[in-house]
């Protein structure tokens, strides 16, 4: 539809209605070709073909000037991707600063607004790469100055100026560091009279306030500084150390060696020889400190040997002997040591007599309620350690008495701990016997019907011995708030567990698989050949039990 005069209505179709004279002559032009076709009656045809025609001319026009601004458009947007990587590129190069920035340019709908906003922004990124270039070149200086590997690590440029700034501070405090290790290292040089032993002491005199500024030659700097101290400190203390030395010996009432002990015994006697121009020398100073070192160490196991020994006389003799041989013998001098061991060996073997039965109790209970040695080889450890004979005597008494009471209470499980073990012991005989028969099969069979008879009496008796140990543990259990244990074994649980399994062995005749299992419950390591009625003209049998 062609619009008629242009009005109020028909302008915002045509935005360019008012400024251009051609389109308003054309729109003419078209009204006043639809009054003559309606004057003279043109048929539909006609003034298509006059359409058709004035449009062909139009587009022969309109398509190549439309191609120039595809074209136009095309190289907008070609301009716009190109510096958007630019800009991608230099924002990763600037660890993300002006992301933000970006994103706000890319909301433009429109290219012709978008590019020159992009341009600005692509400007000032260039120009923070070009000071970032310039922040990152400076941080591998200081790297390098460092000692430290080079880093491709990309940041702001206010991220960059930090991090020199923070370089260039430890470079700074760095060289004032070395120069001050060296100027110390220097001058204990210059009071030992000593010359460099190492390359870094080479270094640190030749290089002087250079050296020590990378991170390992400073660790090593002050490695050798932290060294050249603690040899100035023993040079300046080496005098004492002998005059100290000799008289731990002395002490002790102990020889010194001739030849490890020879430069201490030089120092006390007054030798100048173990001196050189400035002082004791540095292989003296080594052996001197080797030396007291060595001494000390004697002096410490010394004392250590005598506590050891005055708490044991107050164990095994009690305050009143004890005090009067510590009395008499409280030094550290080899004989007063060896008085107090001469009186502990005569006073510990009455001691020991004295607690004979007691030990025997214990042991005794210990056997028979299956408990663990080792735990009782702790207590007399512990025995040991008391610092009187009252407080030894307490510990025994009190121990027998706990044991005694676990003994008590323990005692119906022990019980049928007994008949299910001596069950066991006669099975296990038999197995022992067919294992260890030759002829087996033949001669005399009585054997085969005593063992048949046996086992019908285990199947019938083991159930019951089982279940009434399983219900004896688990009242004891329950009780006294604790497990129960048998040689280091859970009976209880192993009894349950194998439950399962016995229905199948009970009932396979000349089958005792089950006592074997039961041996290792209860921990029965050897058993004999069961006694068995012999053959006419035969030596009889015997069985051997050994419990572990």
């Amino acid at each position: 539809r062609s619009p008629e005069l242009p009005d109020d209505k028909s302008a915002p179709r045509l935005p360019l209605w008012h400024a251009s004279q051609a389109l308003q002559q054309l729109c003419s032009l078209a009204t006043e070709l639809r009054g003559l076709w309606a004057s003279a009656g043109a048929e539909h045809a006609a003034c298509l073909d006059d359409t058709d025609a004035i449009c062909a001319k139009a587009l022969a026009e309109l398509v190549p000037r439309l191609e120039i601004w595809r074209k136009r458009v095309r190289n907008l947007e070609e301009a716009v991707e190109e510096l958007s990587n630019e800009i991608r590129g230099g924002i990763l190069d600037l660890g993300g600063q002006f992301t933000s920035e970006f994103h706000e340019a890319q909301q433009h709908q429109r290219l012709c607004r978008q590019l020159p906003l992009l341009q600005r922004l692509g400007a000032d990124i260039k120009e923070q790469r070009d000071r970032a270039r310039e922040f990152r070149a400076e941080r591998a200086r200081l790297l390098e100055a460092l000692g430290r590997p080079p880093t491709e690590e990309r940041r702001s440029v206010p991220d960059l100026r930090a991090q020199v700034e923070a370089l260039q501070r430890e470079l700074e405090c760095r060289t004032g560091e070395a120069e001050k290790a060296c100027g110390v290292v220097r001058s204990i040089f210059d009071t030992l009279d000593m010359k460099p032993s190492t390359e870094v002491d080479n270094a640190i005199t030749k290089h002087g306030s250079c050296y020590g500024i990378t991170d390992e030659e400073h660790t090593k700097l002050l490695e050798r500084l932290k060294f050249w101290q603690a040899e100035q400190a023993r040079v300046v203390a080496a005098r004492g150390s002998a005059t100290r030395t000799r008289g731990i010996w002395l002490e002790l009432g102990e020889t010194p060696d001739p030849d490890a002990d020879g430069i201490v015994i030089s120092l006390c006697d007054g030798n100048s020889a173990a001196f050189g121009d400035n002082g004791v020398t540095d292989e003296a100073v080594q052996q001197l400190d080797a030396r007291r070192c060595a001494w000390e160490a004697r002096r410490l196991d010394a004392v250590e040997e005598r506590s050891r020994l005055h708490a044991a006389l107050r164990n095994f003799g009690g305050d009143g002997l004890a005090e009067v041989v510590i009395s008499a013998h409280e030094g550290l001098h080899r004989h007063d040591r060896e008085a107090c061991r001469a009186k502990l060996r005569e006073v510990q073997a009455s001691l020991l007599e004295a607690e004979k039965e007691q030990r025997d109790r214990l042991a005794h209970i210990y056997d028979k309620a299956g408990l663990d040695e080792e735990a009782l080889k702790a207590f007399y450890a512990k025995l040991d350690e008391a610092q009187s004979l009252e407080e030894r005597q307490r510990l025994i008494a009190e121990e027998v008495a706990r044991l005694e009471a676990y003994f008590a209470s323990i005692s119906g499980i022990l019980a049928q701990l007994e008949d299910l073990t001596n069950l066991v012991v006669q099975g296990a005989g038999f197995e022992a016997a067919r294992s260890a028969e030759k002829g087996r099969f033949s001669g005399n069979s009585a054997h085969f019907l005593e063992e048949e008879k046996f086992r019908k009496l285990f199947v019938k008796r083991y159930p019951q011995i089982r279940d009434g140990l399983i219900s004896r543990i688990d009242a004891w259990e329950a009780e006294n708030k604790g497990h129960f244990s048998y040689r280091g074994a859970a009976v209880k649980e192993k009894l349950i567990g194998m439950r399962s399994m016995e229905a199948e062995l009970l009932s396979m005749p000349s089958d005792l698989s089950l006592v074997g299992m039961l041996l290792q419950v209860l921990d029965i390591r050897e058993v004999a050949v069961a006694p068995r009625r012999p053959p006419k003209g035969a030596a009889g049998g015997g069985s051997v039990v050994d419990r572990g």
